[in-house]
């Protein structure tokens, strides 16, 4: 599987139907009491481009390009009408002149004197609760970075791929870093159109297909799901050990020697709450935990702790629940 730099036809994406979606199981009691159990952290989003057709042209333009993006083997950007910006009062993307991105319009995290990268991200906002998603395909002519909501003209780059805003001076303790953008949802063909595309032409001027299915791609390791359902393993090692959530949350630690340390992602890179990581240090040493440079405690021999991301004086923190 491969990124493809091949953007969808936007006359086509215009008139798309979609947005986010959830994995969420709800268990009902004996008693009828209803539990909600959230998989995922972050919104999927999933679209029907099949509206936006208007002419045998563009029907030929979407062969030619799930064609060559060998059907959903491989990803591509996507602009979504409605799903395309960091300014909270655009109007849709069909529109001319529909955002006007800020530096201030999204929080990325606040500085520690160490941390160099931040990751771009979109806010969703509703009441007292905010939910972010990662953007990892930013339109980088259109990034704009403050710190302390004063708008830094250099002294940073964005990489196109990741979305990761790098400083060349780390933003000091307390400095708010905040950002905005214009930015495109990486996504793929769906699965259950592996096996054909169904086109039609209906005269000699217009064309149409019946449904074609877009649904996000998201990188494992910006989505939290329930620890229990995402596997782990033992780790031994001799040298500081990084591991990410890619590779699980459950994971049985053996070093070898004492004064080593366990990195995990820096917690401005997750989303809070959890459980995001249970360690079991099954050793006769202590180990150090840390979060991306930021030290969050001492795991003793023997002991387990489970990581989750507390909220404090409005910033996130890793906090060891041992024991």
């Amino acid at each position: 599987m491969a990124y493809h730099d091949a953007l969808f036809p936007t006359d086509i994406s215009y008139g798309s139907v979609g947005g986010p979606g959830f994995s969420t199981s709800l268990i009902t009691t004996d008693s009828g009491v209803t539990e909600a159990v959230a998989r995922w952290s972050r919104p999927r989003r999933r679209y029907d481009v099949a509206y936006g057709l208007r002419t045998y042209a563009q029907v030929v333009s979407v062969r030619d390009h799930y064609t060559a993006r060998l059907g959903p083997a491989n990803t591509f950007p996507f602009k979504a009408p409605l799903d395309y910006t960091t300014d909270p009062d655009a109007t849709p993307q069909m529109f001319q002149d529909g955002s006007t991105p800020a530096s201030t319009d999204v929080l990325l995290g606040v500085g520690d004197g160490t941390t160099t990268d931040y990751q771009l991200r979109q806010a969703f906002a509703s009441g007292s609760q905010t939910v972010y998603a990662p953007i990892t395909k930013p339109d980088v002519g259109t990034v704009l970075v403050s710190i302390d909501d004063t708008p830094q003209g250099s002294g940073w780059t964005v990489n196109a791929i990741t979305g990761i805003v790098t400083f060349t001076t780390p933003p000091a303790v307390g400095e708010i870093v905040k950002a905005g953008c214009e930015f495109f949802v990486p996504v793929r063909y769906a699965e259950e159109m592996d096996l054909y595309l169904p086109l039609s032409a209906d005269d000699f001027s217009s064309g149409s297909i019946r449904s074609i299915t877009l649904v996000e791609d998201i990188d494992g390791s910006t989505i939290a799901e329930d620890f229990i359902y995402r596997g782990g393993g033992r780790r031994q090692f001799s040298a500081d050990l990084t591991i990410v959530s890619a590779e699980g949350c459950a994971f049985e630690l053996v070093p070898a020697g004492a004064g080593l340390s366990v990195i995990v992602e820096a917690a401005a890179d997750r989303e809070s709450g959890g459980p995001h990581y249970f360690l079991w240090n099954n050793s006769a040493d202590s180990l150090t935990l840390k979060g991306g440079a930021t030290t969050i405690g001492t795991l003793a021999a023997g002991d387990t702790t489970t990581l989750v991301i507390f909220i404090v004086s409005g910033a996130k923190a890793w906090k060891a629940l041992t024991g």
